[in-house]
């Protein structure tokens, strides 16, 4: 069974999308806000809403509860 990549690249830079805390989708569905843990902030664009939906349904495959210890 594969695992879900957590590491998105966007430009030159690869991002672990495990650590997003927020997300903010733009209206026109054209960009995403991503706050991560650490406090830094990335706006992610898109040509395209196919590509916006790609993202979404990345960003929802993670388990992001999977790493929280109660």
């Amino acid at each position: 069974m594969g695992s879900v990549p957590k590491f998105y690249q966007f430009g030159n830079s690869h991002y672990n999308l495990d650590q997003i805390v927020k997300i903010t989708s733009s209206s026109d569905l054209s960009s995403v806000l991503a706050n991560f843990s650490d406090g830094s902030e990335v706006e992610f664009t898109f040509d395209s809403e196919d590509e916006y939906n790609q993202f979404i349904h990345l960003i929802r495959s993670i388990n992001f509860t999977s790493d929280l210890n109660f």
